[in-house]
């Protein structure tokens, strides 16, 4: 894909992202922007160009286009790219890392969808029954209006949204998943096409991912260490986790 439309894709959210938080700086947005398109992921893309005008053969090509992945991309070359931006940006290591890696799912975000080649919507699509016909799911409605009443009613209570979205989406996903895996246990979609199961891991995955790795490089170490521990302290407080806990805590104390 042309190299206008990623750019675009990244420098626009990271321009959305500052208008809604000052904290989300110039820099933030040139690593974003930079990192979804180049010098980003498509790295990977160059350097095929380069092996192509010095005519090697195309089982190396293969092999190294096979690095043009989001996940070998995170755990291998984000942390390398990270490092340049964190030495000459006043970005920490972990932001710099944070925004190369949502950059780069941004990047596949838009090149799943749009790139012929990858067939990602037929992947997706896979994951429907496309039964015209189905029976009533008795099961499916009664999880639908759970998941509604357990996100409005905790948000109108004053809870963190974060948290109880998060919760709701784990398990419509387990639900979706017993579709597949469970199929006595579960009677199927509401109305039989629906492709939950491809569209929620698709959105999670390479949507919503980036916005959260976005959201943490705002971040001080300092900040996300105090988050992460008033987190485990609520977690620890809730009634269902107290009870898993608590014989824990005789045996360490003991």
């Amino acid at each position: 894909m042309p190299g206008p439309a990623h750019y675009f894709f990244g420098f626009g959210i990271g321009a959305v992202l500052t208008a809604f938080n000052d904290r989300f700086t110039r820099w933030h947005i040139l690593c974003l922007g930079f990192s979804s398109m180049f010098p980003g992921v498509d790295v990977i893309v160059f350097v095929e160009f380069l092996m192509k005008s010095i005519g090697l053969s195309e089982v190396i090509l293969q092999y190294w286009m096979d690095f043009h992945h989001p996940l070998i991309f995170i755990i291998l070359f984000a942390p390398l790219l990270a490092i340049p931006y964190s030495l000459y940006t006043p970005l920490s290591l972990r932001s710099a890392y944070c925004l190369v890696a949502g950059g780069t799912l941004l990047h596949f975000f838009l090149e799943f969808i749009f790139e012929y080649q990858t067939h990602t919507y037929d992947d997706i699509m896979a994951t429907g029954t496309w039964d015209y016909d189905p029976p009533l799911a008795v099961s499916g409605i009664l999880l639908t209006v759970i998941c509604l009443v357990g996100i409005v009613g905790p948000l109108l209570a004053g809870c963190r949204s974060l948290i109880v979205i998060a919760a709701v989406f784990a398990a419509q996903l387990v639900y979706t998943l017993g579709l597949w895996y469970l199929p006595p246990l579960v009677e199927g979609p509401i109305m039989g096409e629906e492709a939950d199961l491809g569209v929620m891991l698709f959105l999670m995955l390479l949507f919503f991912s980036p916005f959260g790795l976005c959201y943490l490089s705002m971040f001080s170490d300092a900040e996300i260490d105090s988050f992460l521990s008033s987190f485990f302290e609520w977690l620890v407080d809730v009634p269902i986790v107290r009870k898993l806990v608590q014989p824990l805590r005789k045996d360490t104390l003991s």
